[in-house]
């Protein structure tokens, strides 16, 4: 199932995670573009606050990887 932030909040697929039968079979969750979250979490799209709620829902036994391409190192002044 690929999803929009947006998506998380609706009705629809808040019924779909609270099936146990879904619940159940889900193996991974994966979050594209995951410096956004970050970089617009709070203002632009708040919605990417609900990939925490998304995660608390899927359970210990479900995985999280976060995948970006914008990933920058940190200069030895900022760590």
């Amino acid at each position: 199932i690929l999803l929009s932030p947006e998506q998380l909040e609706s009705l629809g697929f808040r019924s779909v995670v609270d099936n146990k039968a879904f619940s159940a079979r889900l193996c991974v969750m994966v979050v594209d573009e995951a410096h956004l979250i970050d970089l617009w979490g709070l203002s632009i799209r708040p919605s990417y606050k609900k990939i925490g709620w998304m995660r608390s829902r899927a359970g210990r036994h479900v995985p999280v990887l976060a995948v970006t391409a914008m990933l920058q190192k940190k200069s030895e002044a900022e760590v």
